[in-house]
C-alpha cells in the first residue's frame, strides 16, 4: 500500500525499536501490511511501560487483523 493507507517505514522502524527484540524483528518483516493506527499507537504505549508483559502486547495486537496471524502458531 502507498500513501496515507500505509504506515511509513520510519514509523515501523520507530515502533520496532521500542518493542522486545522478537516482536520488533517480526514487525520489521511485515512492513508492507496495513495496520490500524490506533493499534500501532497502543503498541507504542505498551512498549513505553516498563511493566509491559507479552500478554499486554498480545491483547493489543489481537485487535489488528494484519498483525494477529503473525502471533499465532
Amino acid at each position: 500500500m502507498t500513501g496515507s493507507a500505509a504506515i511509513s517505514d520510519a514509523f515501523y522502524h520507530e515502533l520496532a525499536s521500542q518493542l522486545p527484540p522478537t516482536l520488533g524483528s517480526t514487525l520489521q518483516k511485515c512492513q508492507g501490511l496495513p495496520s490500524l493506527p490506533a493499534v500501532a499507537m497502543r503498541v507504542l504505549e505498551v512498549a513505553s511501560t516498563a511493566e509491559a508483559t507479552l500478554t499486554d502486547y498480545a491483547t493489543t495486537i489481537e485487535h489488528d487483523p494484519a498483525l494477529t496471524p503473525l502471533c499465532q502458531d
